[in-house]
């Protein structure tokens, strides 16, 4: 049902990709049904795994990046970030329409899906992702609720 293709620590990282890439083609090419989720090294490759037919992209290196960078810009910035991320395992970060939603402002959707015990932790408009707004922000009908269950 679903395939997860790590990179290869092995290789460089564009050659790596690549390899990815093939092996995306080639799964896809057996049966374009099966779900892949694919980790990308770099930027550049994003568009075509994508194109290979990734379902979902990991970008590890994006994410190590970020989290070296908190650790510049903020003393203890990293032990929040890691409890974070053990906290969510087994918890379930998804998107959902926020069409029944559309006119109220972003502080009224959270208490709203609080009753479900649904946490708001942002929206997805577009391209952009915007991770708690200000509780005055305005949800559009074709924006993506980004929730934690």
């Amino acid at each position: 049902e679903k395939v997860v293709i790590t990179a290869d620590p092995n290789k460089g990282e564009y050659e790596s990709d690549m390899v990815t890439i093939l092996t995306l083609l080639a799964i896809k090419g057996l049966n374009q049904k099966v779900s892949c989720v694919a980790e990308i090294l770099t930027a550049e490759q994003v568009t075509n795994a994508k194109r290979a037919g990734a379902d979902e992209i990991i970008q590890t290196n994006k994410i190590a990046s970020s989290i070296m960078a908190n650790c510049l810009f903020k003393q203890g910035g990293v032990e929040p970030l890691l409890n974070l991320l053990e906290e969510l395992d087994g918890s379930k970060m998804a998107f959902r329409s926020a069409a029944s939603f559309k006119g109220k402002n972003f502080k009224e959707a959270a208490e709203e899906l609080l009753s479900e015990e649904i946490v708001l932790l942002g929206i997805k408009r577009g391209l952009d992702t915007i991770v708690n707004p200000p509780n005055n922000f305005q949800i559009k009908e074709h924006d993506l609720l980004l929730i934690m269950k």
